[in-house]
């Protein structure tokens, strides 16, 4: 592949973007994805403090969403322990889905 081949490949996958819109994407989804978290931990405290037992549906949204975020970020900065980390929170939050469901058919 020449010079001029990446070049217009490159213009091509950015074509009706720029760098400012990409980078504001990019902040609002982990600022995002902070205050998804912030809410799950409180409502997994709150849950604690009203003695409620614990409530699987919070922490499998809290781990799949830390989980497929690091997963996105194995698949574009190829770091190992990225994909680690990312699997192990999906397989987790599919756990505790299974519990849920198990604790709401009461097998």
């Amino acid at each position: 592949m020449n010079k001029e081949e990446i070049l217009a490949k490159s213009r091509e996958e950015n074509k009706n973007q720029d760098e400012r819109e990409k980078f504001a994407i990019a902040k609002a989804s982990q600022k995002a994805t902070f205050i998804g978290a912030i809410v799950c931990c409180f409502f997994i405290v709150l849950d604690i403090f009203l003695d409620n037992g614990i409530f699987y549906p919070v922490y499998s949204i809290y781990l799949a969403i830390t989980g497929s975020t690091l997963l996105f970020k194995y698949y574009y900065l190829k770091k190992t322990h990225e994909l680690i980390f990312g699997i192990i929170e999906i397989l987790i939050a599919i756990g505790f889905i299974v519990l849920y469901i198990l604790h709401e058919v009461k097998f």
